[in-house]
């Protein structure tokens, strides 16, 4: 089974961000090859798991709903690329508060990772929701063209709006020619919410 971690915004967050998505969408010359995910695929990946045999799930489970953690909030930012603006490959939202936050949850599901032989990844993590991905090309001004999309998306995505996380799941993912599909498998609950009045929480 091809798993992973992520954290899900909540349904009316995640449709404000699908309907930017779809208005930039339609001003993305196609000749520029970004390939939109759907809604139902834009998530927060906490940590990819790769190939998992399922005589593991119930380990891995356990592991993660026995975890101890506070639910925190979330604000969401600008866009960028990986791994950069001059070799894009990933278009994505960030955020700009909460960033420590998933770190340090990403830091509480590392051991149920490795109890199951998932190697540890050093690379920095950057909490971001996957977009669009772009099909390698060389073409003039493209910098230019990345840069004029870029500052389009952080006009029409919901920057700034402020959600909580208050649980995690773990999902597997299932290739097909039309695309990747996502089956939530379990979800693990936060042990207890800090937020102030009027915060929404999901997950």
């Amino acid at each position: 089974m091809r798993l992973f971690l992520a954290v899900d915004l909540p349904l009316p967050l995640l449709q404000q961000v699908a309907g930017g998505v779809e208005k930039l969408r339609k001003t993305v010359d196609s000749g520029w090859q970004f390939r939109w995910l759907a809604a139902d695929n834009i998530h927060i990946t906490l940590k990819f798991l790769g190939e998992v045999e399922e005589n593991q799930l119930d380990q891995l489970s356990a592991c993660c709903a026995a975890i101890e953690w506070f639910g925190f909030i979330l604000k969401l930012g600008g866009s960028g690329y990986f791994p950069s603006l001059n070799r894009p490959r990933v278009f994505w939202q960030g955020f700009s508060t909460g960033i420590d936050k998933m770190r340090e949850l990403l830091a509480l599901v590392e051991p149920c990772a490795a109890g199951i032989g998932v190697r540890e990844d050093f690379r920095p993590y950057t909490p971001h929701l996957t977009l669009a991905r772009i099909k390698p090309q060389k073409k003039r001004n493209a910098g230019a063209v990345f840069r004029q999309i870029q500052k389009k998306a952080d006009d029409l995505l919901p920057m700034g709006a402020v959600f909580g996380v208050a649980a995690f799941s773990l999902y597997q993912s299932r290739l097909t020619p039309a695309g990747a599909i996502y089956t939530r498998v379990a979800t693990f609950q936060a042990s207890a919410v800090n937020h102030r009045p009027g915060d929404s929480f999901g997950g």
